[in-house]
């Protein structure tokens, strides 16, 4: 391990952790609400797109914990960086198609945006400084992990709570 991961590993663990039980947690609401969510044409984009970027933040935390030199880290999280701009840019584009149809309020468009790009941005400026060698990239990565982990639990509540009203 290098020295930039020092201190680090407790931290990754547990984003696995925490990753790996939110995945869970909303394939069980998938499963539960599946009619609903397939009836809502807005709502499956939201699914796979919080599934996505929950699979790739357990994917890269493990990565983490891998003994390997910063460098490598830093083109694992060049790959999740880009794959969560596709799942985002793709739950999007279906999301504004869905909601001009279903003229949904403007919020809930912008909610879906943003919570979108919270993800995305961070995680593609850690990977960024982490290419250029500066270790304050895991510090970004560490922020849109955590982003990543309160918008999956917030897309839990809705996938589980808010379309059963």
């Amino acid at each position: 391990m290098t020295a930039p991961f020092t201190g680090w590993i407790a931290f990754f663990g547990t984003i696995a952790g925490v990753a790996a039980s939110l995945t869970g947690l909303v394939m069980v609401a998938l499963s539960v609400n599946i009619r609903q969510i397939i009836e809502m044409s807005h709502l499956p984009a939201r699914a796979a797109s919080t599934i996505g970027a929950l699979v790739l933040i357990l994917l890269l935390a493990l990565c983490a914990e891998l003994p390997q030199p910063l460098a490598s880290f830093a083109i694992e999280a060049d790959v999740a960086a880009a794959l969560v701009w596709v799942f985002q840019l793709a739950s999007i584009r279906q999301t504004l198609i869905a909601h001009r149809r279903l003229s949904r309020p403007m919020r809930e468009r912008l909610f879906q945006a943003i919570s979108g790009y919270g993800q995305a941005v961070p995680l593609t400026l850690g990977a960024v400084l982490l290419n250029i060698g500066h270790p304050t990239g895991l510090y970004w990565l560490a922020f849109a992990m955590l982003a990543c982990l309160t918008i999956a639990v917030m897309n839990a509540w809705i996938l589980l709570v808010e379309i059963l009203r």
